[in-house]
């Protein structure tokens, strides 16, 4: 009987968790205590109360670490907080953490909406993790005027992309920044699964190749790039001698076409012999 009792309790403690929740969603760590103690005072094991007394109590020492230090530090701080702290999949862990990045959106857009540093914070990327898709691709695509060949910063634009379901132009800057810097850009980072598991079977070096040959992608005719190493200067001069023939038959000048075949055909025989097999159609991409 008792057991049933405690059960019931549970209908009015759902008004409280929710002006708990409320007030995290605010920020308002001292209104939420009140509302959630008030339940651990009736039922003292209440594990949902309980894990949200710690959030305030966690969160709370954090934004007053925060306080003091100067404002770049101060995102820095709190963006590598957010991300080190298991908030778990909870209602009200996500309400929090939603507060958190939503504050943090503001400092950045009061500071600098161009700002963007080592650890991935920028306005797009937190929009991003807000699932406001819209905000971050316009906020991406304003800091790419900035860091056009920034390859970090074009995976986390190439993921937002993905998750907004546009992939078919996550795959252009994901190969971007795989032609910019290939040794930069782990497997792990790309949500793209086929060009993840291509890096794991062809190397990020001829990842942009495969990619373009298997799955119909542009060639992106991208300023010169000089190569990391040998291989990656190996990988290039493939790329652009296919982007190369592929523009002179655009142009109709198909002795030079043919000369610039032969040439591939020559460097890389496996290469050259699946490029034919795909009869790739004219596409070259001028992606500046």
């Amino acid at each position: 009987m008792k057991d049933v009792v405690q059960l019931n309790l549970f209908s009015w403690d759902c008004e409280l968790l929710a002006k708990g929740q409320d007030a995290l969603a605010r920020l308002d760590f001292s209104g939420a205590r009140k509302a959630l103690q008030t339940i651990c005072n009736k039922i003292s094991n209440h594990p949902t109360a309980q894990y949200g007394l710690r959030l305030c109590n966690d969160w709370e020492y954090v934004l007053k670490k925060k306080k003091h230090l100067n404002k770049i530090i101060a995102c820095e701080f709190l963006w590598n907080a957010i991300h080190e702290y298991n908030f778990g999949t909870s209602e009200m862990a996500v309400t929090l953490r939603n507060a958190l990045l939503k504050m943090l959106a503001a400092a950045i857009e009061k500071m600098d909406t161009h700002f963007f540093s080592d650890s991935g914070l920028c306005l797009g990327q937190i929009f991003s993790e807000l699932k406001y898709f819209s905000k971050a691709i316009s906020a991406f695509k304003s800091l790419l005027e900035y860091y056009p060949h920034e390859p970090s910063l074009l995976v986390l634009f190439a993921n937002t992309l993905w998750q907004a379901n546009n992939k078919r132009q996550a795959k252009i800057y994901y190969i971007k920044a795989l032609l910019i810097a290939p040794t930069e850009i782990p497997a792990l980072a790309i949500k793209d699964q086929e060009i993840s598991s291509l890096m794991r079977k062809e190397g990020p070096y001829m990842t942009p190749i495969y990619e373009w040959l298997h799955q119909d992608m542009p060639l992106l005719n991208l300023p010169k790039i000089h190569g990391e190493d040998l291989e990656h200067f190996g990988a290039l001069e493939i790329y652009y001698k296919i982007l190369q023939v592929n523009q002179l038959e655009a142009a109709g000048d198909y002795d030079q076409m043919l000369i610039c075949q032969n040439e591939l055909e020559t460097q890389v025989p496996e290469i050259f012999s699946l490029y034919m097999e795909e009869a790739k159609p004219l596409q070259s991409h001028y992606f500046g």
